[in-house]
C-alpha cells in the first residue's frame, strides 16, 4: 500500500471540525481497456481514469482508497497520493479479468473495514463488485454506470439476464450515477434509482487547459488498432487539404499499435505526407500542449463508449469532430462543441476550422464539469442531496 495523502490523525481532525472530508472508497478492477484479450502490464497506472477521478477526490479535500484487480498492477513502485488494494482474480478462466473479473477478498476486505468509508464507488452494474458490495454497503454504495447497451456475449442473453434478475433482486435500492445521457436511459429501465445528473470520465484539471491561440491542425489522439477506424479520419483529412486556402493545414497523430505501418502506407498512398505527422506515444503532458492549440480533436471509432479524449478535448477548449459510435455526442451538438454526425467528411472540418472561436468559446463554457475535479464535485453532491432524502 502507498501512504495516504493526508495523515489518519490529520484526516480525523479535519472531518470532525469541519464535517465535509469524506472517505472514499473507489472499486474499479479494470485499469485500463485491454485489446486482443491479453493484459498488458504497464509501468504506471497515472494515465488511468480511475487515477484522474481519484485525484479530483483528492483535490476537492477527500480522502481516497482504490480496490484494482492484481492482474494489472504496473510493473514499478509507484508512490501515489493515495492507497490502492490489489486484489487477486478468482477463477479467471470463467470469470475473465478483462471481462468480467470476480475479485477474490473484495467481500472480506469490505466487512472488515466498510464501517471506516463514507462512500463507496463500484464500477457498472453488469459487474461482480457491484453486486457483492451492494449486500454489505448498502447506503453507502454508487454504482458508476459506464454501458449504454447490453453486452454482445452469447448475444446478449447474459447481459440481458442479468439486468432482468440479478438487478432487481440485488440492486434495486442501489443509487446509480451515469457516465453519459445514454447510459441514464439505458440504465433506468432496470433501477429505479438513477440520479438525473450525469458524472463523465474526467479529464486532469491541471494538465489541460485551453489556450486563447490555436494553430491551424486537427489532432488524432488513439490506438492505432483497426476499431478505433484511424483510416476513415485521414482519408477525409486529405479531401480537406484540396479545398482552397486549407491546403497548409496539419493533422497531428498522437498514439501506437498493430495499425500503424498501414496507416503509414496510407498518408503515403494518398500523397499527403508532408501535412500528416505521426507523433508516436506522448505523456499527458506532452499530448495536452498539442491538443490545446488543434482546431479540432477527429474521432470515427468502430465502437466505443466513453472516449476519455472527447472530455480531454472539451476540457482543453478543442472542438470535437465525431460519429455518434460514443457516448455524449447529443450532449456535444447541443452545447454547440463541436459536429457529432455518422460519415462527417471534409465540409465538416471546413465548418470547424472556419467557426473555430464559436466552438472553442462553447467548449471552455462547460469545461469544469468534464474535469476530474469538477466530475468528483458532482458525485459528492449526488451523494449529500441523496442523503437527504434518506
Amino acid at each position: 500500500m502507498c501512504n495516504f495523502a493526508f495523515s489518519e490523525l490529520s484526516y480525523i481532525i479535519l472531518t470532525n471540525v469541519f464535517g465535509f472530508f469524506m472517505n472514499i472508497l473507489l472499486i474499479n478492477l479494470i485499469l485500463y481497456t485491454v485489446e486482443e484479450r491479453t493484459i498488458k502490464r504497464r509501468k504506471s497506472i497515472e494515465d488511468s481514469l480511475i487515477y484522474n477521478f481519484a485525484m479530483g477526490f483528492i483535490e476537492n479535500g477527500h480522502k481516497v482508497t482504490v480496490v484494482a484487480l492484481d492482474d494489472y498492477r504496473p510493473t514499478e513502485e509507484e508512490n501515489l497520493p493515495f492507497d490502492i488494494v490489489y486484489l487477486k482474480s478468482w477463477m479467471p478462466s470463467i470469470f475473465k479479468p478483462d471481462r468480467l473479473p470476480y475479485p477474490k477478498g473484495l467481500r472480506k476486505f469490505l466487512k472488515e473495514n466498510i464501517d471506516t468509508y463514507d462512500m463507496v464507488i463500484s464500477g457498472e452494474v453488469f459487474s461482480m463488485p457491484s453486486v457483492l458490495s451492494a449486500g454489505i454497503c448498502k447506503e453507502k454504495l454508487y454504482v458508476w454506470q459506464e454501458m449504454s447497451f447490453h453486452q454482445k456475449t452469447l448475444h446478449e442473453l447474459v447481459s440481458k439476464t442479468w439486468h432482468n434478475v440479478i438487478v432487481p433482486l440485488l440492486l434495486r435500492n442501489t443509487m446509480i450515477v451515469a457516465r453519459s445521457e445514454e447510459a441514464r436511459d439505458f440504465i433506468s429501465q432496470y433501477c429505479k434509482n438513477v440520479a438525473r445528473e450525469i458524472v463523465c470520465n474526467g479529464a486532469n484539471a491541471h494538465e489541460l487547459f485551453p489556450d486563447e491561440v490555436s494553430e491551424d491542425c486537427f489532432i488524432i489522439v488513439s490506438q492505432l488498432v483497426e476499431r478505433k477506424n484511424v483510416k476513415a479520419s485521414i482519408e477525409q483529412f486529405a479531401k480537406f487539404i484540396k479545398v482552397p486556402h486549407f491546403e497548409h493545414y496539419r493533422l497531428l497523430i498522437i498514439g501506437y499499435g498493430d495499425a500503424e505501418d498501414s496507416l503509414k502506407n496510407l498518408v503515403e498512398k494518398l500523397g499527403v505526407g508532408e501535412n500528416v505527422h505521426f507523433l508516436g506515444r506522448q505523456s499527458h503532458k506532452e499530448m495536452a500542449v498539442h491538443l490545446r492549440h488543434a482546431k479540432g480533436l477527429l474521432i470515427n471509432t468502430f465502437r466505443d463508449l466513453n472516449l476519455l479524449t472527447i472530455a480531454e478535448a472539451i476540457v482543453s477548449g478543442t472542438p470535437v469532430i465525431s460519429n455518434t459510435e460514443p457516448d455524449r455526442m447529443k450532449y456535444i451538438n447541443d452545447n454547440h462543441m463541436g459536429i457529432a454526425r455518422d460519415n462527417w467528411d471534409e465540409n465538416d472540418l471546413v465548418e470547424v476550422a472556419t467557426n473555430y472561436e464559436s466552438y472553442h468559446k462553447a467548449c471552455v463554457m462547460h469545461r469544469d464539469e468534464m474535469t476530474n475535479v469538477g466530475c468528483a464535485k458532482i458525485m459528492v453532491d449526488i451523494h449529500e442531496k441523496y442523503n437527504k432524502k434518506q
